[in-house]
């Protein structure tokens, strides 16, 4: 296209005059204006590039693919009121995409909305229930709210589909430790070093180890 031509020679005037072309041969097109919305962002003008990218946004109204386009140049401009806004939009007209329930669950992780990115990355795991990231993002969401139970449980579930990834091996242990369960968390770094003790995932989990060992024989110790 020639406009990326002219965008990768630093011609950014040359670049805009083409999206203005192609507006004016095609006024009906609404991409035209969504990459004059996102010349103008890299450009730093971010009041023009908020023009074209409402126009862009008027134009697709109802085009669930143009969501996260939309949101994500809004996230790129500073605005994560309207970028949330059009997230809500696109999960609420297409409930059944995990796509949709992914991006509005990780918006509100972002902003603190921790109960809200719960229930999304709950929706997410309904209808990729085999989906191990997704049963891990909603792990930490349970966390953030203090739902340490559920948390678990869900990593649980992460592990089982993907037993061999230490990573959520981990995870689970920290987790069995923040619960006050230092043996289970043991067993779990202990199957970590069994797997892989040379890895850096098995090296912290042997200082894991040495740590709540170090503290429950400190514990056991009568007072003077």
């Amino acid at each position: 296209m020639l406009a990326n031509l002219y965008r990768k020679m630093g011609l950014h005037d040359r670049e805009m005059q083409t999206y203005q072309d192609w507006m004016n041969a095609m006024p009906g097109d609404p991409t035209a204006h969504y990459m004059m919305a996102r010349a103008y962002e890299r450009a730093g003008q971010d009041a023009m590039a908020m023009q074209e990218l409402a126009a862009f946004e008027r134009m697709s109204a109802g085009d669930p693919s143009a969501y996260p386009q939309i949101a994500d140049l809004y996230r790129r401009l500073g605005d994560p009121a309207n970028q949330g806004r059009v997230l809500e939009t696109w999960a609420s007209q297409v409930p059944g995409s995990p796509d949709a329930r992914l991006a509005l669950a990780q918006y509100y992780m972002q902003t603190g909305n921790y109960g809200a990115a719960a229930a999304e990355y709950q929706a997410a795991t309904q209808i990729l229930p085999n989906n191990a990231s997704a049963h891990i993002w909603l792990a930490r969401a349970y966390q953030r709210t203090g739902d340490l139970a559920s948390a678990q449980a869900e990593l649980a579930t992460a592990l089982a589909l993907q037993p061999q990834d230490m990573s959520i091996r981990l995870q689970l242990a920290d987790l069995y430790r923040r619960t006050g369960d230092p043996y289970g968390a043991i067993q779990v770094y202990q199957e970590v070093v069994a797997t892989n003790p040379d890895s850096p995932e098995g090296r912290r989990a042997a200082q894991a180890i040495r740590r709540i060992e170090n503290q429950l024989r400190r514990a056991s110790q009568p007072s003077a």
